[in-house]
């Protein structure tokens, strides 16, 4: 089962025009029916993403927006437990780690809020998604 995006993620996500995690020309290039097999064969799986693991590409259509939108360390927690959630339901063991290691980070975060290392919590937790995205860079998620 694929999380529920938060109204505000989601609103970032249609703001940010993210229609996926490649660039605007992979999203956009398929190959036609007609196509010769060299022009297929260079062209990226992105669209087979969203058949073959839809969590993994929320995840990083999740995070991609959070740090285009500058709120790597700002986003509310909810927003980073449903990243969380998308990832760990992943086929990818990386994004599956990645994901248990984003909510024992909000986890922690949550915990330290109004004490001293609040603010290094959320630093730590940003740092996670950043780290995530890098997953999603080496899977081929992101362009």
């Amino acid at each position: 089962m694929t999380p529920r995006i938060p109204a505000t993620l989601a609103a970032v996500l249609l703001a940010a025009g993210t229609a996926g995690c490649g660039s605007d020309a992979t999203a956009t290039s398929q190959p036609t029916p007609t196509a010769p097999a060299t022009t297929a064969a260079a062209t990226p799986a992105g669209p087979d993403w969203a058949r073959t693991d839809p969590d993994g590409l929320l995840a990083c259509q999740l995070a991609d927006a959070m740090v285009e939108a500058g709120q790597v360390n700002d986003a509310p927690l909810a927003d980073m437990r449903v990243l969380a959630s998308a990832a760990q339901q992943s086929t990818q063991p990386d994004f599956r780690t990645s994901g248990n290691l984003i909510e024992f980070s909000a986890e922690t975060a949550e915990g330290a809020v109004g004490e001293p290392d609040e603010f290094r919590r959320r630093l730590g937790l940003g740092t996670q998604v950043i780290e995530f995205l890098t997953a999603c860079a080496k899977a081929g998620y992101r362009g």
